[in-house]
């Protein structure tokens, strides 16, 4: 997440959503991202911002960007979730039947400064085979 450099208001961020997929698993279906302030956006796997970039051992890498307007100064919490998740993820107990959640929070008050997420630089994919 940063502030939309564009935006004279300093009102817009730009969510950007990285995804891991193995390619012989189940496919990424459409999900909700939900921006914190009652709004909610699909992730339309038809307009990711990569064409599924395989990084290896049948890994795909999906990124999806979404701008979205804060209207009122506030903390906030941005949350992903998805349905379809792999049969036989060995470190969890059904895991078909468990939803993919993943959140930040982050603040839009401007008297606390910039406020952008924390970036990886590596893929972490310690659990490839």
């Amino acid at each position: 997440m940063e502030r939309d450099p564009k935006d004279p208001t300093g009102k817009t961020y730009i969510f950007t959503l990285i995804l891991y997929r193995d390619k012989k698993g189940v496919d990424q279906q459409n999900a909700t991202l939900d921006f914190g302030d009652g709004t909610t956006a699909t992730v339309d796997v038809g307009k990711r911002n990569d064409i599924g970039k395989e990084i290896a051992n049948d890994i795909e890498r999906l990124v999806y960007t979404f701008p979205h307007v804060y209207n009122t100064p506030g903390d906030y919490i941005v949350s992903f979730t998805e349905q379809n998740r792999n049969d036989g993820v060995l470190n969890m107990i059904q895991s078909v039947q468990t939803a993919f959640h993943i959140e930040t929070s982050f603040s839009t008050n401007p008297s606390r400064g910039l406020n952008n997420s924390v970036v990886f630089r590596n893929p972490q994919l310690t659990w490839l085979r």
